[in-house]
């Protein structure tokens, strides 16, 4: 590093996102470890300007032509980028990340699921677009060609306008699941409460699991059972493992990849 100052490229429509507030504060608490401070812009065309900031450039942002563009400009005055919580494969070459390892939370999920004998799983509320919910049906479909499942894609429900189209047709099928997953806490609490206005226990009749581990998941009655990933020790590897240099030893770009927790038991049902 030039300075003790760690900059931080925050896109302005994610400043309240809670989960890159938590991955921002594990950035700063490990600067400060080493004797340094967290400088946060809004404004990529600010920090091309800032004659002060170091080469190396934590970018956090949602996936987005405007992130897309600010990559570009950052990598083309030879910037090291470091990419938080996306996959820098997808933005091309010269870019660093680090991640939460949501094909490893995936499976843990769908293993545990499995552990509590649900073993006849579905996926519901995937976006048809949303990288995330792709690699989630992968996985899923993955665990039920193992299993000798004939359609794994019929235990796939998406949508497109409206997050109750895939509640509507899972209900359709409901007869043939006895666990779903869904993407977030705020979406098993709406499926949760479809169920229940239609007649179907939980957890009695389906477990309903999620990703994010919010305290919604907690307090939710029934709870949900909720993958935890801590996005406060995300932002704090960004630094301890690259050593706030944003490559790897040999000076390539490197990725690096969070494991998530063991589900929260808190919220397991029936257990």
């Amino acid at each position: 590093m030039m300075n003790n100052e760690v900059p931080v490229l925050w896109d302005e429509e994610c400043l309240n996102s809670s989960i890159y507030k938590d991955m921002c504060n594990g950035i700063s608490a490990a600067a400060a470890k080493k004797q340094m401070t967290t400088k946060v812009y809004t404004d990529c065309a600010k920090l091309m300007e800032d004659a002060s900031s170091d080469r190396t450039v934590i970018v956090i942002g949602y996936e987005s032509p405007r992130l897309r563009d600010n990559l570009l400009r950052l990598t083309g005055k030879k910037k090291q980028v470091i990419l938080a919580g996306l996959d820098a494969e997808r933005f091309g070459s010269g870019i660093s990340s680090t991640s939460p390892s949501r094909r490893g939370a995936t499976a843990m999920l769908i293993q545990y699921l499995v552990a509590c004998k649900r073993e006849q799983i579905a996926l519901v509320a995937c976006g048809e677009s949303s990288v995330n919910d792709l690699m989630r049906c992968e996985i899923l479909k993955g665990y039920l060609y193992t299993r000798g499942c004939p359609n794994p894609d019929d235990a796939i429900f998406f949508y497109r306008e409206r997050v109750d189209e895939s509640f509507e047709a899972f209900w359709e099928k409901r007869e043939n699941f006895d666990a779903v997953i869904c993407p977030n806490d705020y979406v098993a609490l709406c499926f949760i409460r479809y169920c229940e206005e239609h007649g179907l226990r939980v957890p009695e009749d389906l477990y309903v699991a999620a990703f994010s581990n919010r305290t919604l998941s907690r307090y939710c009655k029934p709870s949900i059972t909720s993958m935890s990933i801590n996005f406060v020790d995300v932002g704090g590897v960004f630094l301890l493992r690259m050593g706030v240099s944003g490559e790897s030893q040999d000076g390539r770009p490197s990725d690096s990849h969070y494991d998530a927790q063991q589900p929260d038991r808190a919220g397991i049902h029936g257990l």
